[in-house]
């Protein structure tokens, strides 16, 4: 009779264990999903950067040409003259 209660404390103790590693496991892979989504948050909110800048710097450089341009206008006006 104590042998089946042995028996049975110990099939009770391994069923807690395998529960216990599958919420540990379950608990793991909730944090890996956490961590990639922050991952590709991060990597979206770098490109929208990394686009936002690229559009200045065109803003800038158009800006600049035009400028440039205004000047030989300004140049060959006089040339003219």
């Amino acid at each position: 009779m104590r042998w089946e209660e042995q028996r049975k404390a110990m099939q009770a103790d391994a069923q807690q264990r395998a529960q216990l590693a599958q919420y540990e496991d379950e608990l793991a892979r909730k944090r890996g999903e956490g961590d990639h989504q922050r991952n590709r948050e991060r990597n979206a909110e770098l490109v929208r950067m990394q686009e936002e800048s690229h559009a200045r710097q065109e803003a800038q450089r158009r800006a600049i040409e035009e400028q440039i341009q205004a000047e030989r206008r300004a140049t060959e006006k006089y040339k003219v003259v």
